[in-house]
């Protein structure tokens, strides 16, 4: 079975906090661009990433303004070039300027987005679909009210199955909306 070809390149500076689905239909590369600041990538992110793919860091050694994201754009362009025409791009990361480079990218007959987290790398498992479902729900609750947002984890859970009450929410869904939570920061 050949497997599809996943390059993942992460601004680090903006997303500290993800996870590498384990699917075995993909071949992933994974490459985290780290600030020259930045001093700590954790071991269990680590660990999970070489368990699902490879990595690769990629150190800035200059400091100023937006240097991370020329360095990551620049080398998006570079591993484009040496990488079959397969293999698609993600740029994961919450800054839209990277809408820019997966633009380019595309311009070469490449697939290209930049996402926010990798969720959507386990697409067929129904249970996931769920989770994000509530999830999204409860992000559109939070933008479109006044309401208080728990800032410890008891009570943010809490929260979170009081606004699903009706809707028979597992604990596993209620701690994944929670660690996206945290990820989103809209809680600590």
């Amino acid at each position: 079975m050949d497997r599809e070809r996943i390059i993942i390149l992460v601004d680090f500076e903006n997303i500290h906090n993800f996870t590498v689905p384990t699917e075995k239909r993909y071949e992933m590369v994974v490459y985290i661009f780290v600030g020259a600041k930045q001093k700590n990538i954790s071991i269990n992110l680590i660990e999970n990433i070489l368990k699902n793919g490879k990595l690769e860091i990629r150190k800035s050694s200059f400091i100023g303004e937006n240097s991370l994201d020329f360095g990551l754009a620049v080398e998006a362009g570079i591993i484009h070039s040496k990488e079959d025409k397969g293999s698609k791009f993600y740029i994961l990361s919450k800054d839209k300027g990277f809408n820019l480079v997966t633009e380019y990218l595309k311009q070469y007959g490449r697939v290209a987005k930049r996402v926010e987290n990798l969720d959507f790398l386990s697409g067929g498992d129904k249970t996931a679909n769920r989770e994000k479902q509530f999830y999204t729900h409860l992000k559109s609750i939070f933008a479109n009210t006044n309401m208080v947002i728990s800032q410890k984890e008891n009570g943010f859970k809490n929260q979170v199955k009081s606004i699903f009450r009706n809707d028979n929410i597992s604990e596993d869904e209620v701690s994944y909306i929670y660690k996206r939570a945290i990820q989103d920061g809209y809680t600590k």
